[in-house]
């Protein structure tokens, strides 16, 4: 997707639907690239300009400002004119020079007719198969939140689902000219479990059972609309940096229950080059992880069909017979290193080692 805010670039290659061939060269009169609106019948001509890559190959490009759409996003349609620069047989009706307008239907030589050898499925004209959309101009947000001061709240919950989980919370915003940041006001629950585990750690239970301990974490996702970077500052309550995420996508804090005791701080986000970027608009994902674990072994299949990790909410089984299973909630995980792993070995007749948990 464009946005009118930013300068678009457009690159053109030109070859037959044929393993081993190479692109094609067009002639230089023959090349028209025009893009159109429907909605308000504006049109934009790309001037195309032949370059060649690494390999030799030839390629065509060029750069425009799209069109300012309305209040909603609009397609362009995109209309492409060529003529082939190598040589055809010309005493055929259709020689194959011009650009086919149906590429999904590969043209092929009649060898039956020895004459002027036509062309079968070969529609000669303007490729028209293409379209790309353009959202609207962005525009100031209606709430501002340039400053700590006036950081717009986020509360994360705690994830009770594992994976992609419907808890995340999601915002979308913008950064509209050089001097904008925007700031969020985070807070976040913890579970009682939290505090007490700082690191990731692996844990014998005996018997080819093995449990992973993984510590409490917060996720950020950052997507730019159109693929540009933006940076992010993560701060305490009293306004200290803690961490600065320079071109960032996905930011991890681990631990935030020990590293914010308060649990809460600052996000902030920028554009570290408006004037190469332009304006940028953005969505930030976030969410809470507590204290999770992951039980795995070569005997998990003995006792699986007397368990209970089929049924309960919070934990996930991986592979089919089960590989691993993954607890989301600490209290299901404590209560089985503590309960009921030990009662399933002890009816297999297997030892499995005492630790504390």
């Amino acid at each position: 997707m464009l946005s009118p805010d930013h300068e678009a670039y457009l690159f053109l290659r030109f070859g037959p639907r044929i393993d081993g061939l190479g692109c094609k060269s067009v002639t230089d009169d023959s090349l028209e690239v025009e893009l159109i609106m429907p909605a308000t019948g504006e049109s934009v001509v790309v001037e195309m300009q032949e370059a060649t890559d690494e390999d030799n190959e030839p390629y065509y490009w060029g750069s425009f400002q799209p069109p300012i759409p309305g209040q909603q996003t609009e397609e362009l349609d995109l209309t492409v004119t060529a003529e082939d620069a190598t040589a055809h047989l010309e005493r055929r009706t259709e020689p194959g020079s011009m650009l086919d307008s149906n590429p999904e239907m590969m043209a092929t030589v009649d060898e039956s007719a020895l004459w002027d050898f036509p062309l079968r499925d070969y529609q000669p004209g303007a490729d028209t198969n293409h379209t790309i959309r353009v959202a609207p101009r962005m525009e100031a947000e209606a709430v501002a939140n340039d400053r700590f001061e006036e950081a717009a709240a986020i509360h994360c919950g705690i994830s009770t689902t594992i994976l992609e989980s419907p808890d995340a919370v999601t915002m979308t915003d913008s950064l509209h000219n050089a001097s904008d940041e925007d700031y969020y006001d985070v807070t976040f629950d913890v579970d009682v479990y939290d505090r007490e585990v700082t690191n990731r750690r692996t844990q014998d239970l005996g018997a080819g059972l093995f449990v992973e301990i993984l510590p409490p974490t917060i996720g950020i996702e950052i997507e730019e609309t159109y693929g540009a970077c933006v940076d992010v500052g993560i701060y305490d309550s009293t306004e200290t940096v803690f961490r600065e995420v320079p071109k960032a996508d996905v930011v991890v804090i681990q631990n935030a229950a020990t590293e914010f005791e308060d649990q809460s701080f600052y996000l902030v986000v920028r554009n570290h080059d408006f004037a190469s970027q332009g304006p940028l608009s953005y969505s930030v994902k976030m969410e809470y992880r507590p204290v999770s674990g992951v039980v795995k072994g070569r005997l998990l299949y003995r006792f699986w069909e007397e368990t209970p990790w089929g049924e309960r909410e919070g934990i996930f089984v991986q592979g089919d017979p089960p590989e691993s299973i993954v607890y989301q909630r600490p209290g299901d995980l404590i209560s089985d290193l503590t309960q009921y792993i030990p009662h399933q070995l002890r009816a297999l007749n297997i030892k499995g080692r005492r630790e504390h948990y």
